[in-house]
């Protein structure tokens, strides 16, 4: 490389000669600002992985509901930590998935207790949050022929009910934009 001139020693580029101390180089050399630089882009990436579910929460619209600054918390009895980007219903007689305890519903939304589920007792209800539904398929039910998707639980995919999309027979037809919820598969807050 070239020698020092009257401004000073030259500076040895990436991938030659060089060695930490030398002139120019600084006490790290040039491999230490490349691992620095490499450091700093991967905490970067880091902390936008930790950002992007806040900001697909907020985007779905849950940002006023979701929980505070991405933090958890306890459930009312303070044993298991609820999922943190999860809707939170207000009030009292809120259904809770056994697994994760993400609120699912409460008794306000209950049109009738007197339905069965796969796994025992259920409730028809008019609102469900903190789940995903599956594929539609048409299911013989004890009341006739419906087209129905699965609801899981948005944090634990735990399956607790099913959306009624089509009931065939008239007398039916009430069910339609409805959910059964599976008593099985959810705990409540406050006792009945």
């Amino acid at each position: 490389m070239a020698e020092g001139g009257p401004a000073g020693p030259a500076l040895d580029p990436p991938g030659e000669a060089g060695t930490p101390g030398e002139a120019g180089m600084g006490p790290r050399g040039w491999g230490g600002c490349l691992a620095s630089a490499g450091v700093r882009v991967v905490l970067c990436v880091l902390a936008l992985a930790m950002l992007l579910p806040r900001l697909a929460a907020r985007a779905r619209g849950q940002g006023a509901e979701a929980a505070g600054a991405g933090g958890t918390r306890r459930g009312k009895s303070g044993e298991r930590e609820i999922p943190a980007a999860s809707v939170v219903l207000r009030g009292s007689g809120v259904f809770r998935c056994r697994n994760c305890l993400s609120h699912v519903s409460t008794r306000d939304d209950v049109i009738s207790k007197c339905f069965h589920g796969r796994g025992g007792r259920a409730y028809l209800v008019t609102r469900v949050v903190n789940v995903d539904c599956g594929a539609t398929e048409d299911r013989m039910l004890l009341t006739g022929l419906h087209t129905v998707c699965d609801i899981a639980c948005r944090s634990c995919n735990e399956t607790v009910g099913w959306k009624y999309e089509y009931a065939y027979e008239d007398s039916q037809k009430y069910k339609i934009g409805r959910f059964i919820v599976e008593r099985s598969k959810l705990d409540e807050e406050d006792s009945w």
